[in-house]
């Protein structure tokens, strides 16, 4: 498959097609749901929040892994999640953070969450800089794909007219040898 194939297979496959992509993916992902959470603390990254299925309208689990010591004072305490100081930022639109969450514990490493998602608007957002991004690296790979078909192109020249060169030259000298002998 050459670099131009490649080219309109990424376009075809990721520039945004006819249909509502945004809105297909945006209920695929459960609102933005499983892409996880940051959980912050004062501003810090304290833990990540990993999506692990729905339960009810609208409570879902997620798994809780620690990334920072100071995640532990607030641990899986429902009380000081609600408090105003921590918050959770989507990884997916990292624009959007909800503030005091109301969770409970289940086990060590497991909380159950009532109403967290991305907000539409937020999710469209972040997808609409993601299709701008691709767009911008297929538009490159599509101009270094042209000067790679020009500089061949350009090659098959050079070698084609040293082969003409060398066709002449070689006509040239039996021309000049039938004279000579004949």
């Amino acid at each position: 498959m050459g670099l131009g194939n490649i080219v309109r297979f990424m376009k075809d496959r990721y520039v945004t097609p006819e249909r509502d992509f945004v809105a297909e993916d945006y209920r695929h992902s459960d609102f933005g749901r499983m892409y996880g959470w940051w959980v912050l603390l004062d501003g810090i990254r304290v833990a990540s929040l990993e999506y692990r299925c729905y339960l009810e309208e609208p409570v879902h689990m997620y798994a809780v892994t620690a990334l920072h010591e100071t995640f532990f004072r607030i641990d899986l305490d429902p009380e000081k999640w609600a408090s105003p100081k921590l918050s959770v930022q989507s990884q997916y639109a990292m624009d959007y953070s909800q503030q005091g969450l109301q969770m409970a514990a289940v086990g060590d490493e497991l909380i159950v969450v009532q109403n967290l998602y991305v907000p539409e608007n937020y999710y469209a957002q972040k997808h609409r800089s993601v299709t701008d991004l691709h767009e911008k690296l297929l538009a490159k790979a599509e101009r270094n794909t042209d000067r790679e078909n020009d500089q061949q192109v350009n090659q098959v020249l050079e070698d084609s007219d040293e082969i003409n060169k060398a066709e002449l030259t070689s006509v040239a000298a039996e021309n000049s040898k039938d004279r000579i002998l004949g």
